[in-house]
């Protein structure tokens, strides 16, 4: 029997929300004290998994955290490897080179190179633009602030935010770097990650804080479990997923049934 159409239509929107909500609406945090990847509700700062890092953390906060919906992506300015995680377990799925530097930052993302992992390197204000895949470069640039601390995509206005030396937060055209937006918050900021388009960031305080993305104002605050975040990540879309949906939505908008002659039954 023929699936139509509108049928495939239908399992493919009940499958897209069970593909991406498990890692969408999750915080994920690097807490020094204890050596650990955390997963966290973003709502209330409840622990929901936790697992080692790869390597080390940083003692001093120099530890970088991307995710995506499939894959977490950790390193410190203390090891020369990007290790690409299993997001549930903290399985080390492969591992690359990092750009030359002392990359402090991971956000993973989209430029208009498709996918990407933009590493910071605080120590030249560069941001790079790598193949999440492979780690090869697709490009760089330098920014003209003091960058350095937490980096993150926000993919609702799909803009890169990185953080400076005084607490400020710079909103950046993601393919060339060019600033959109800025403010200020009270301290240096570890760590910076987008749940959606929500904001976190995390001071030297214990606490993780979500902002408004436009004026940087306090939203909500809870304790980081383990202590002092050092790195923060949300789960961006896979852009497959995105292509899933348009094909899905294809289908059911331009493929008609099948027409039925006359004497089909209703």
């Amino acid at each position: 029997m023929k699936t139509s159409p509108r049928t495939f239509l239908a399992a493919a929107l009940l499958v897209l929300p069970v593909l991406t909500s498990a890692h969408a609406q999750t915080l994920y945090s690097v807490t020094t004290t204890n050596n650990l990847i955390n997963t966290l509700n973003p709502d209330t700062g409840a622990l929901l998994n936790s697992y080692a890092t790869p390597s080390p953390t940083q003692g001093s906060g120099g530890d970088a955290l991307g995710a995506s919906a499939t894959a977490l992506y950790y390193t410190t300015i203390d090891v020369a490897t990007i290790y690409v995680l299993n997001p549930l377990t903290g399985a080390v799925v492969t591992s690359y080179a990092r750009p030359a530097g002392a990359v402090d930052g991971l956000g993973y993302g989209t430029s208009s190179f498709g996918p990407t992992l933009f590493a910071h390197d605080y120590s030249a204000h560069r941001i790079d633009l790598l193949n999440p895949t492979t780690g090869a470069s697709f490009a760089n640039y330098t920014v003209s602030f003091d960058a350095i601390g937490g980096i993150d995509f926000d993919p609702v206005t799909n803009t890169l935010f990185v953080s400076d030396a005084t607490g400020g937060i710079h909103e950046l055209n993601p393919n060339t770097g060019a600033q959109l937006n800025s403010f200020a918050t009270p301290a240096f900021e570890y760590g910076l990650g987008f749940v959606g388009g929500r904001l976190f960031t995390s001071a030297n305080d214990g606490n993780i804080v979500e902002r408004n993305a436009v004026t940087g104002v306090a939203i909500n605050t809870f304790v980081s479990p383990g202590g002092n975040a050092s790195a923060l990540a949300g789960a961006v879309p896979e852009p497959a997923t995105a292509t899933l949906l348009v094909f899905a939505l294809g289908l059911g908008g331009f493929v008609r049934p099948a027409r039925r002659g006359p004497t089909a039954s209703a």
